[in-house]
């Protein structure tokens, strides 16, 4: 196992979730396929903040097999019809480095997450401001930017657009969680860092009951398809 996967959170049964939270992962998972996850961000922006989780580690979605990205957009699927039954219909959104541990044009975790959230406007227009995004027609198409060793924003609208921001490793110097900045921007919310976030005073009695309320209002929605989900 590299250092990576020994150090993620993602990893070694989501050890590192569990230890923020403070809950089993097995009360958090809302879908769980042969692949995937999906679970609560331990630090949501607003309630109904979820990640599709990979349980295999890769450095992000672009790094996947072919098989593995047409398995996520089902799962993408299903979260959205779930959200938008619950919440709101959800923009999904990642920070997608081409390797793991790499120091520029890397998230924060680097271990591959899709971040699901359901706000009702749009913030693609506070991603990178100076650059037109490249548009992106198909989800699988990620893999085609990781070979060509680029790392990338992506975001997918509340309608489903898709829009990618390659990055070149010498040339754009992206702040981790910047994704997670521009929706705490759009949400006028002050903090967006999920570290201090889950160390906040109140977090047991505030931000751990909004993720146990989001997981339960999750399962009360009755799937598009059940072919192919485990039991949770």
């Amino acid at each position: 196992m590299s250092n990576s996967a020994e150090i993620c959170p993602f990893c070694n049964g989501f050890l590192g979730v569990e230890s923020v939270i403070g809950i089993p992962i097995n009360k958090l998972i809302v879908i769980k396929t042969e692949n995937f996850v999906v679970v609560p961000d331990c630090a949501p922006l607003m309630e109904g903040h979820f990640l599709i989780v990979s349980k295999e580690h890769y450095p992000c979605f672009g790094a996947m097999p072919p098989e593995l990205l047409l398995e996520a957009v089902t799962i993408k699927r299903e979260i959205r019809h779930k959200l938008t039954s619950a919440y709101c219909a959800p923009v999904f959104f990642e920070h997608g480095p081409v390797v793991c541990d790499t120091a520029i044009a890397g998230s924060c975790v680097d271990h591959a997450h899709l971040h699901c959230l359901p706000v009702g406007k749009e913030f693609s227009s506070l991603i990178m401001p100076s650059r037109e995004p490249e548009e992106l027609t198909e989800f699988w198409k990620l893999a085609e930017y990781t070979r060509n060793g680029l790392s990338y924003l992506f975001y997918e609208s509340r309608e489903g657009d898709m829009d990618i921001y390659p990055l070149d490793a010498e040339n754009d110097d992206v702040p981790p969680q910047h994704l997670r900045h521009a929706a705490a921007r759009i949400l006028s919310m002050p903090n967006w860092n999920w570290r201090d976030i889950s160390k906040k005073p109140d977090y047991g009695d505030v931000v751990r009951t909004r993720i146990l309320r989001a997981v339960e209002e999750m399962l009360m929605v009755d799937p598009i398809d059940k072919l192919g989900w485990i039991s949770v």
